[in-house]
């Protein structure tokens, strides 16, 4: 149950769109920067990468590397993943600092909210892998150091607030948000031109398997834990992991949810198995939560259908329903 898909040229295409509306004006970036470091940007350099925030790599006068990311969205939830960013930090994880958060006017009608970051060293993983490098080493940390992550607790379970709490609500509630949005899923899947047996398949799935739910043992979850949210620096032979990053759809939940979240975008590349090799426990809870991890992923995908059609996201819906399929499959159900 391993895939990833190319993304196809017309999902770039997007991208640059969906970036090029997101524009701040270059005095407004100065300010910023200067209020978080006392000192002026020396060079500033657009980064497409991403899909919710415009993003910065800049050098200021003194030296000092910087990571700017603006939020044109009400709620970038930056507060929260601050707070998760030093928890993980706090357990031995090499997370950026955030030097400075603030939400500012840029005209009468429209507000957007800064996050100012150290830049950590390091090139993606995912980049690497993409020039034919396999930095094993590194690799095999990956898995110590996202069980770290798990292992800080959560009071509450969803979305973190800004001090780091999730909500009062159940992680079986979690599983179960689509089921009364049926009417809502089924017409993103028929905006797609996926059939409704697909989405009925998948909800009835997530129904049947309200059993595997009842987990109450919240833990910190990155939301996005990637090959492209993980920096690799070092000499070839050497290489470490300098940074895990964005965590911007940090949650308390279950532990599966990054699994899961794995399998599906990173697993064709990086094995599962290589990835829990180095987390202490990783492949028996691998094969406790195999019926879980699935279902999550079922979930996922449904969302996905909602999310795609809600930005105009073309050409992923044959990834969705790849990864649909084979998670039904995994679950033991059928389409």
């Amino acid at each position: 149950m391993s895939s990833e898909i190319p993304d196809p040229p017309s999902r770039m295409k997007w991208l640059r769109r969906r970036h090029g509306a997101m524009r701040t004006p270059r005095a407004i970036i100065d300010t910023q920067v200067r209020l978080a470091t006392g000192a002026r940007i020396e060079a500033l350099r657009r980064l497409l990468i991403g899909e919710d925030n415009e993003v910065y790599d800049a050098t200021t006068a003194g030296g000092g590397r910087l990571i700017v990311r603006i939020s044109h969205g009400e709620d970038p939830r930056f507060e929260a993943e601050r707070w998760a960013l030093d928890a993980a930090r706090a357990v031995g994880v090499p997370t950026p600092v955030v030097l400075h958060q603030r939400r500012v006017a840029v005209n009468d009608e429209k507000t957007v909210t800064f996050c100012v970051e150290e830049r950590l060293p390091g090139v993606a993983l995912d980049v690497l892998l993409d020039q034919g490098r396999r930095p094993e080493r590194a690799i095999g940390r990956l898995g110590e150091l996202l069980a770290a992550i798990h292992g800080v607790s959560v009071d509450g379970f969803g979305y973190l607030r800004p001090d780091g709490r999730g909500w009062p609500i159940t992680f079986e509630s979690i599983m179960l948000d689509l089921i009364p949005l049926r009417v809502r899923v089924l017409d993103a899947a028929r905006h797609w031109g996926i059939e409704d047996r697909l989405v009925d398949a998948g909800l009835t799935a997530l129904s049947q398997h309200a059993h595997l739910y009842g987990y109450d043992d919240s833990r910190l979850v990155h939301g996005d834990f990637g090959l492209d949210h993980v920096l690799v620096d070092g000499d070839p032979g050497h290489e470490y992991v300098s940074g895990i990053l964005d965590m911007q759809e940090c949650s308390g939940g279950h532990p599966a949810a990054d699994l899961a979240n794995w399998v599906a975008t990173c697993a064709e590349r990086i094995p599962l198995a290589t990835l829990l090799a180095s987390y202490p426990g990783g492949m028996e809870l691998a094969e406790r939560d195999e019926t879980l991890i699935a279902l999550m992923i079922v979930r996922r995908s449904l969302w996905m259908l909602i999310v795609d059609q809600d930005h105009g996201h073309p050409g992923r819906a044959d990834e969705h329903i790849h990864h649909l399929t084979r998670a039904l499959r995994a679950s033991g159900s059928t389409a």
